[in-house]
């Protein structure tokens, strides 16, 4: 029964990312019940009021990270796959399966969160655009100028391709609804508490570390399906293969490389986040600072990218039910 589920995977995935592109997460639902994501955050946070006290050692707050990665990641995770035993035995379970993994994709999200960035700058109104990249980024975006906006919102949008597409359907396809309600664990725990300055360097390094794992495949994927879309796939992978090390994160600077190659434009270098002053080489140094025809472009990719996923989920599915 289970390996039949896992064949129409493929179709499972391509219905919970047509919900999401379609419907998203609806505000109204929102705010009756919240979403996975912040129900996860809840628990997380209070581990960390708990457990991460300043007057702690460095190799308490260390301890007690790993504890709260496991006491939040092993609970959720053992929950997820007995709903995913039960639905297998349902006679239309995988469509279940599909709308439970419908919240944990963020195509959407994403797509609306930098459309609305690129929108207020189209206005001229770089208040409500720094307002609006604010909700995607940790960054100081204080009297920050239109091509610094632009950007934050490219590196937000290449780095969260991976991160909350790409990523999530990679693990799911794996190990269905346990592999993704696992990643988005995970994935949250980093956004939360892996941080590297004095407040969560410990506390959060197990997660950071985990976090850097289960992405490493996913961040290169991302790339390689950016690269797709150009003329020269290779020259354009070699130089992600190259410059990705920009990035203080293992795996960001993949699909960061990759977009700043595609757009002509130089990305990252030194960033304030959280208090902490980033230093990081700049990718594409000499080329032009991104502006809002560059932002717009980037949205164009990425709905490419979209449909990309969408040909290589029905390209398996007929692999798979008629292999």
């Amino acid at each position: 029964m289970y390996s039949e589920i896992y064949f129409m995977m493929p179709l499972i995935l391509l219905i919970a990312l047509t919900l999401d592109i379609v419907i998203g997460w609806p505000e109204k639902i929102y705010e009756n019940i919240g979403h996975p994501v912040s129900w996860i955050g809840k628990v997380i946070s209070y581990f960390e009021r708990s457990l991460n006290k300043r007057e702690y050692p460095g190799e308490l707050r260390k301890l007690f990270g790993i504890l709260t990665f496991f006491l939040t990641v092993a609970p959720i995770t053992v929950v997820a796959f007995l709903v995913d035993k039960m639905l297998i035995s349902f006679h239309y379970g995988f469509f279940l399966q599909a709308i439970l993994i419908w919240p944990f994709l963020a195509a959407k999200s994403l797509y609306t969160h930098v459309k609305d960035v690129a929108d207020a700058l189209d206005k001229k109104n770089l208040i409500a655009s720094r307002e609006a990249l604010s909700k995607i980024v940790g960054r100081d975006l204080t009297n920050s100028d239109e091509n610094t906006i632009c950007g934050g919102a490219i590196e937000s949008l290449s780095e969260n391709t991976s991160d909350g597409i790409i990523s999530p359907l990679f693990w799911a396809f794996l190990f269905g609804l346990p592999g993704i309600v696992f990643y988005k664990t995970v994935n949250t725990l980093d956004s939360m508490i892996g941080y590297r300055n004095d407040k969560f360097l410990n506390f959060g390094w197990c997660s950071a570390k985990v976090d850097d794992f289960v992405n490493w495949v996913p961040a290169r994927l991302s790339s390689i399906l950016v690269c797709f879309l150009t003329l020269k796939p290779i020259k354009t992978f070699l130089f992600s293969f190259k410059n990705a090390k920009a990035s203080t994160s293992p795996n960001a600077g993949w699909p960061q490389a990759t977009f700043a190659y595609i757009l002509g434009v130089s990305l990252l270098g030194p960033k304030r986040s959280k208090g902490v002053l980033i230093e990081q080489p700049t990718i594409n140094i000499g080329q032009p600072l991104p502006s809002k025809e560059t932002l717009s472009t980037a949205l164009k990719y990425y709905i490419c990218i979209i449909i990309e996923i969408y040909v290589i989920l029905l390209a398996l599915n007929f692999w798979f039910m008629n292999g």
